[in-house]
């Protein structure tokens, strides 16, 4: 009875490791003609492109790296990443007059900025989180406080640094 139960036990243990992954947050979001009004919130990074394409084929794995940096935890994150297939639709990718795939949108505050980069992971992170001013918080312990502070650049003087401060007591 214990032989059988410790099979059965290692089984299932082993189908939830091979079938368990970083789930679907951590994937593009695909963006179709039901749910466009996604984009109206928030800031998206977005690919616009066709399945037949030998430069989507390419970047698609750069892509899904920069999804799961960013997509990994959507309540919080400050950038989404989306993808359109423009042969799907079409009226999606003619609003936002997409005229050759791939093709990389920024979307957020109700302004659309074209990428225009390499297509390699960090390059397209740096742009993102420069386009977004995404910030990098820190945090260090100080006597029963938490100080939690940002170094933010100024893009009008390179040599302008404000530093963000947030005292949490615990």
């Amino acid at each position: 009875m214990i032989k059988n139960f410790s099979i059965v036990f290692i089984f299932l243990l082993f189908a939830c490791v091979v079938f368990s992954g970083d789930g679907q947050s951590s994937k593009t979001i695909e963006i179709t003609n039901e749910n466009l009004d996604l984009l109206s919130t928030g800031n998206w990074l977005v690919k616009f492109g066709a399945p037949w394409s030998g430069h989507c084929k390419k970047l698609k794995p750069v892509i899904e790296k920069v999804a799961k940096h960013y997509n990994h935890d959507l309540e919080n994150s400050k950038v989404k990443v989306a993808e359109v297939d423009c042969d799907e639709n079409g009226s999606i990718c003619k609003k936002y007059d997409i005229r050759g795939y791939p093709t990389i949108l920024f979307l957020g505050e109700g302004k659309t900025k074209h990428y225009q980069g390499q297509i390699d992971f960090d390059t397209i992170k740096e742009a993102t989180n420069k386009y977004f001013k995404e910030k990098e918080f820190h945090s260090i312990p100080y006597f029963g406080y938490t100080l939690t502070y940002s170094l933010i650049f100024s893009s009008s003087s390179p040599k302008t640094i404000t530093t963000a401060w947030i005292f949490k007591n615990g």
